[in-house]
């Protein structure tokens, strides 16, 4: 019974890391080209400008979020039934691979100059505490399933 648990804790951190690339190439292809005019080397932005930095950084918060609902779904009894440092594990790897795909976006879409004048930005998260929702939703899904289950997901009951 243990290794049974232990392969479906592998299966599920193997499908959080793909499922996190995947996140990542959707939000680096889908998100806005942010334009701006260079000076002295520098992206100066305007105001009019900045909304597409908050659809980038609302499609990266919404994107973790529904991994994290599903990869939660998926795997969570298995997870509740690793203990918590399995699950403080998976916060902490969550939590580096959502580091990951926002510090990708720099090297992957990087400010790229259309003339002397004009560039466009290179796609950076600016809202930085969206790195924790995919960690933050997994965890949640977690414990209420947890909560609800009671003594059931201790005594192993499987529902599968």
């Amino acid at each position: 019974m243990k290794t049974f648990f232990k392969s479906r804790q592998y299966q599920g951190l193997l499908s959080l890391t793909i499922g996190t690339l995947i996140t990542g190439f959707l939000w680096v292809w889908l998100s806005p080209y942010v334009e701006c005019y260079v000076n002295e080397g520098l992206c100066v932005y305007y105001v009019e400008r900045n909304s597409n930095f908050f659809v980038a950084d609302f499609l990266y918060a919404f994107l973790m979020f529904l991994l994290g609902v599903l990869i939660g779904l998926m795997y969570k009894k298995s997870w509740w039934q690793s203990g918590i440092w399995f699950q403080l594990g998976v916060a902490a790897y969550t939590i580096l691979l959502s580091l990951l795909v926002a510090l990708s976006g720099q090297f992957i879409r990087p400010l790229t100059l259309i003339n002397d004048l004009r560039a466009d930005a290179g796609l950076e998260l600016r809202t930085l505490g969206a790195i924790f929702i995919l960690p933050a939703v997994i965890q949640v899904i977690i414990t209420i399933t947890g909560l609800t289950r009671g003594d059931e997901s201790k005594q192993g009951v499987s529902d599968e």
